[in-house]
């Protein structure tokens, strides 16, 4: 069997029409609709987007309470975006760090919202690693051009760090992470960068914000995408 036309190393046990060759599985998963120019009838493309499908439902389901939560809590289509990014961001940092107990996000959240905008701090640190992505993420900068404001942001991290309080105040154990437990029901069925289109390790690497012009070229493509509900 002939090598992967794309990385000449790997068996090229997939055709690929694009290519017109044969390709390995995973170059076919890592540069399809990347630099790969897909047609939209290839059976590998389709097989993704039946996958991307099923995540997406399984997420729905698991995450009922997540989503219902974060939907009746805030009522504006910009407010719900902000707290369904800044609880992606917290899920993503816990999930790498062994998670953290209730209270403990509640007393992060709180100390996060009193400067939001602060681009300082450690991102080995839960509060410097939000407070860093809040000031550099193309994404939060996207909603600000909207007209959502300091203080609007503010008010829902204040609201999520009761939420986090009020599980704290409900549970028994110190220790317990009830409410991590609420976000990971949801995010743990999820591929971040296949199916919301965000890389946090990315974002913190961008130390310049873009120019005008990049900003306008970027601002629907670099949107943390949103699973339909």
């Amino acid at each position: 069997m002939a090598k992967c036309v794309h990385c000449g190393q790997k068996k090229g046990k997939r055709h690929c029409p694009a290519l017109e060759d044969g390709i390995c599985a995973q170059c076919c998963a890592t540069h399809r609709l990347e630099t790969i120019q897909c047609p939209a009838d290839c059976v590998h493309l389709q097989s993704e987007f039946y996958q991307q499908g099923r995540r997406s439902q399984k997420a729905q389901s698991a995450g009922k309470k997540f989503l219902e939560r974060t939907s009746a809590s805030f009522h504006s289509e910009e407010a719900q975006s902000f707290a369904f990014m800044v609880q992606a961001d917290l899920y993503w940092w816990c999930s790498r760090h062994n998670g953290l107990a209730n209270e403990e996000i509640a007393r992060t959240l709180k100390a996060t919202a009193a400067d939001p905008d602060c681009p300082t701090g450690d991102e080995d640190d839960l509060a410097g690693f939000i407070r860093k992505l809040l000031s550099r993420s193309q994404r939060y900068s996207n909603l600000e051009k909207n007209g959502f404001d300091q203080e609007q942001k503010k008010k829902v991290i204040e609201a999520l760090a009761s939420c986090a309080q009020n599980h704290a105040d409900g549970e028994s154990g110190k220790e317990s992470q009830s409410y991590l437990q609420e976000l990971s029901d949801y995010f743990d069925q999820l591929d971040f960068e296949a199916d919301l289109d965000y890389s946090p390790t990315e974002e913190l690497a961008e130390e310049t914000p873009p120019t005008n012009g990049e900003e306008e070229q970027s601002a629907e493509e670099r949107d943390l995408t949103i699973p339909e509900q």
